[in-house]
C-alpha cells in the first residue's frame, strides 16, 4: 500500500509537470523501504512489494498527471 500510494504520488507530479516517466529515478523507488515494519517480515521482502507497487502506481498516477495537467500546450501538442 505504501508504494502504490508514494508512486502515484510521484508520477502524477512528474506527469503534470511533463517530468521524463522515470519510476526508477525517485529516491522512494530506490530506497525502497519507506514505511516498513518488522512486523512484515524482511526488509528485502518488503522493498522488492514496496518497488513492484511504487512502479504501478506511478505509471496510473503519470497518465493522469498527464491528462489532469494546466500546460499552455494545445492538447494535441505535440502529436
Amino acid at each position: 500500500q505504501n508504494g502504490a500510494n508514494d508512486g502515484r504520488e510521484r508520477g502524477h507530479a512528474a506527469g503534470g509537470s511533463r517530468r521524463r516517466n522515470d519510476p526508477f529515478g525517485e529516491s522512494r523507488y530506490r530506497d525502497g523501504d519507506r514505511g516498513y515494519d518488522r512486523r512484515y517480515g524482511t526488509r528485502e521482502t518488503y522493498k522488492i512489494n514496496y518497488r513492484e507497487a511504487f512502479r504501478n502506481g506511478y505509471e496510473r498516477g503519470y497518465s493522469d498527471g498527464r491528462r489532469n495537467t494546466n500546460s499552455t500546450a494545445p492538447r494535441w501538442w505535440p502529436f
